[in-house]
């Protein structure tokens, strides 16, 4: 009730506000509403273009994906993975949303597994470009791990998935994705 509140006083056409909407739908387990905010959210993030039209597409695909629309689920993690890897590996200094596109191009792939489309991940993972500025940043190397496990378990792996894993959570700061992988 009072996450309702919260939301109730964000303005109606406040993209970034509309995270916190889909978020609370998904989590009171509303995924038609879910799907409609995140449809409208991602309609939105298109017009504005940018770095917007491509993370929108992951709200959007986990909300198809709650309502068990696999196909539409797929298209937007096939596009999240797609879009942000081109500028990535492209020559030159990291673009100002390098890091954002690279955890989405990861998230996605991560999504992907989970949906069962592992040849999604594995091309992240192929394409996913080499460059030491990005690899040093954490939450990238975090991602990039995790992905490689998520790979590995439907691969028939899973001890080599669980061993990539387990330096992630001694940390002591790990995030809930590695939590998830294990």
């Amino acid at each position: 009730a009072s996450a309702r509140k919260g939301l109730d006083q964000l303005p109606g056409g406040n993209l970034h506000g509309t995270l916190e909407r889909i978020s609370v739908a998904i989590d009171q387990g509303q995924w038609r509403e879910a799907g409609r905010i995140a449809d409208k959210a991602l309609q939105m993030a298109r017009e504005t273009g940018g770095l917007d039209a491509r993370t929108f597409l992951m709200p959007a695909a986990v909300a198809a994906w709650k309502q068990g629309d696999q196909s539409t689920a797929l298209r937007h993690v096939q596009g999240a993975v797609r879009v942000p890897l081109d500028p990535l590996g492209s020559g030159g200094k990291p673009k100002a949303d390098a890091e954002d596109d690279a955890v989405l191009a990861l998230a996605a792939g991560i999504l992907a597994v989970r949906l069962g489309e592992v040849k999604t991940a594995q091309r992240v993972i192929d394409q996913f470009p080499q460059r030491q500025e990005l690899l040093d940043i954490p939450v990238v190397s975090e991602f990039q791990t995790i992905l490689r496990a998520e790979v590995l378990r439907p691969s028939g792996k899973p001890a080599e998935a669980i061993k990539l894993l387990l330096p992630l959570t001694t940390q002591g700061h790990e995030g809930f994705q590695a939590r998830v992988a294990l």
